[in-house]
């Protein structure tokens, strides 16, 4: 009983850090020229910083 009221709470708190990684994991493999110059383009002008401080606010 005790485990399960954990998980719920563990979830809550993770599934923002999991939705992100999958997010950045996605990004990171973008092969396509256009694709990881606008990828890179987004993280230079600090997309991946306020995303990430947006994090941790929370």
């Amino acid at each position: 009983m005790a485990f399960r009221v954990y998980e719920r709470l563990r979830y809550a708190r993770t599934a923002r850090i999991t939705t992100l990684s999958r997010y950045y994991g996605v990004i990171g493999h973008w092969e396509h020229p256009g694709a990881v110059w606008f990828k890179n383009m987004l993280f230079r002008l600090g997309f991946g910083k306020a995303a990430t401080k947006g994090y941790i606010k929370s």
